[in-house]
């Protein structure tokens, strides 16, 4: 271009030179030579100034298509890009955190999470059949889920989402990590009381009977007051059982006992609602038992000495442990001594068998048989004896057999009740009065307890 703009120069120089009038007016002009120069002038400067901008004005003073050199020459350049468009805006979403039960009954769950940044919407899934199913998208940040089973346990997880559909911009979706995973268990179903014997007044206790119903066990409260604040808890792991002995109460107190079901699951226990409330009086009077030592309680304390209950006659000593059948065979027990762990004394007046079994320093009634000792024309020898030796049965041909026969002196034996000959059909299985040829009669299940288990040289005193 600059040569192109010299030559032209040099041109209009010599043209201007070769035509002008006469030396004596151009000389006589200076303005107009210099109007030239200034012209020539500022002509390149303009030149200069749109090289510099890579751009050629044209005659319109429009810029040029061909900057620099010849018209058709390679400009020697590549041409200009266009510039790109924006990209659209990609956020990062975080995984969701907070997740947790708000409330749950015995079909729903309800859970909630913390909010997540720029987060449109999230997607909540829960586990079903061995795999993971979306359940619901939502904007909100709690959900429901309702139709479900009692007593039972469900997972669920959420992640939250970014999508930009409703700006207009390019289609962009973002998903974040998935939440850990929400483990919770459905409340169990209300328990209801059995449809009879629904709290039983025993002593020193109460039984409770329910009907059954779904979860992994049951849960017991037992107060004094009605409002519960203070109360005894009771626990049965099974849903199957049904039934619960409450011990541990007050002789002769008023109770109030509700129950309800729970559901472990997850490591946490989830409870139903508690069964409408019942109550009862503990008796005062009854059984109280103390590994083999047992007591009998009368209007709260024990009781000792001599007592009919039920039918049976019993011993109780100072300290209200039966120790016998009559206080006549406590007297000859307490300093008896035995070869094996067991000693056997039989009351003739109360018909009545006592094996006792040492506790410490005292003989105590281990079992209590009821018997038939020797009638009036054939009775049972008293004494002190041991036992001798043992005999699978015996009997006489054609009316009787008796079978477990135990000896403890001459032909005398604890034997079973009379069964027909060579058979265990029983045909005279009376007990608890004196009618045998001399022989302790007891029951058959009786006699084999004897037989396996009172062994020879045990002490036999008979009252």
């Amino acid at each position: 271009m600059r040569k192109a703009i010299s030559f032209l120069t040099v041109f209009m120089m010599i043209a201007t030179l070769c035509f002008i009038p006469a030396a004596p007016a151009f000389a006589s002009d200076d303005s107009d030579a210099a109007a030239v120069v200034e012209q020539v002038s500022g002509q390149q400067e303009a030149n200069q100034v749109n090289e510099e901008n890579n751009i050629v004005l044209n005659g319109d003073g429009e810029g040029g298509e061909n900057p620099g050199g010849d018209p058709g020459d390679d400009p020697g350049e590549d041409p200009v890009d266009p510039p790109e468009p924006p990209q659209p805006y990609v956020p990062t979403i975080v995984k969701v955190k907070g997740l947790k039960v708000k409330t749950k009954t015995t079909t729903t769950i309800t859970f909630q999470w913390t909010k997540v940044k720029e987060a449109t919407s999230y997607e909540i899934a829960k586990y079903k059949n061995g795999s993971w199913v979306t359940i619901k998208k939502t904007t909100a940040l709690k959900y429901q889920n309702t139709g479900l089973k009692s007593a039972t346990g469900y997972k669920y997880k959420v992640r939250a989402i970014y999508n930009n559909k409703k700006t207009g911009d390019q289609k962009v979706v973002v998903q974040g990590a998935w939440s850990n995973v929400l483990k919770v268990a459905t409340k169990p179903l209300k328990v209801k009381w059995a449809d009879k014997d629904k709290l039983v007044k025993k002593f020193p206790y109460l039984k409770a009977n329910w009907k059954k119903t779904n979860g992994t066990g049951y849960q017991i409260w037992a107060s004094k007051s009605s409002t519960f604040k203070t109360h005894k808890t009771y626990w049965v792991k099974s849903p199957k059982t049904l039934k619960k002995t409450l011990k541990g109460l007050t002789d002769g107190k008023k109770y109030y006992v509700k129950i309800r079901a729970y559901k472990k699951y997850n490591g946490y226990t989830t409870y139903g609602a508690w069964s409408i409330v019942k109550s009862a009086k503990v008796k005062s009077t009854g059984w109280k038992y103390s590994g083999i030592k047992k007591y009998y309680y009368k209007n709260g304390k024990p009781f000792n000495g001599s007592i009919w209950i039920s039918g049976n006659h019993y011993y109780f000593n100072e300290d209200g442990i039966m120790t016998g059948a009559s206080r006549t065979m406590h007297d000859k027990v307490k300093d008896a001594t035995s070869k094996t762990s067991y000693l056997v004394s039989v009351s003739r007046k109360y018909n009545r068998v006592c094996i006792y079994k040492k506790s410490g320093d005292t003989w105590v009634v281990y079992r209590y048989i009821k018997c038939c000792t020797g009638a009036a024309g054939s009775p049972t020898p008293g004494g002190t004896y041991t036992v001798k030796g043992k005999l699978y049965g015996f009997g006489k041909p054609n009316e009787y057999s008796v079978w477990n026969a135990t000896r403890f002196t001459g032909s005398l034996y604890f034997h079973s009740v009379l069964c027909a000959f060579r058979t265990h059909n029983i045909i005279d299985g009376r007990l608890g009065m004196s009618l045998s040829h001399g022989c302790v009669r007891v029951s058959m299940s009786d006699s084999l307890w004897i037989y396996n288990n009172i062994g020879i040289g045990t002490k036999v005193i008979i009252c």
